[in-house]
């Protein structure tokens, strides 16, 4: 969790320095190498998360 900073907010149309979620995403090769990597805010209450798990039979 962290806070909304003025300019971030603004463009969210958010209140600064209200909470969110900060997101950071690393995106590995097959080296496990890093060729990219994301920071996402996410205002409180305009974040969602849903996984599906299905069984494998091996």
């Amino acid at each position: 969790m962290t806070t909304l900073p003025r300019e971030r907010a603004e463009a969210l149309r958010a209140e600064p320095n209200s909470p969110a979620l900060r997101i950071l995403r690393r995106y590995l090769d097959a080296n496990g190498e890093a060729f990219e990597i994301t920071v996402t805010l996410h205002p409180m209450g305009r974040f969602t998360f849903s996984m599906t798990l299905q069984r494998s039979r091996e």
